[in-house]
């Protein structure tokens, strides 16, 4: 919820060149042992992801 008074992001999903923006997202995946965390980098522009990393945990270190 948006506090008043308060703009909401301004979001722009377009880009003009290659690598102007970069986006990211992450996501927990659910397996049989427990939860797979991915997290992904992707150029706006191609729509291709550039980056990714997969761990068994969300710690930063």
């Amino acid at each position: 919820m948006v506090a008043s008074g308060a703009q909401p992001a301004q979001r722009q999903f377009s880009a003009q060149a290659v690598n102007v923006p970069w986006v990211c997202d992450t996501s927990c995946i659910r397996i049989g042992e427990g939860w797979l965390h991915l997290a992904m980098v992707i150029d706006l522009y191609s729509r291709r992801v550039v980056g990714y990393a997969v761990a068994d945990h969300m710690r930063t270190n």
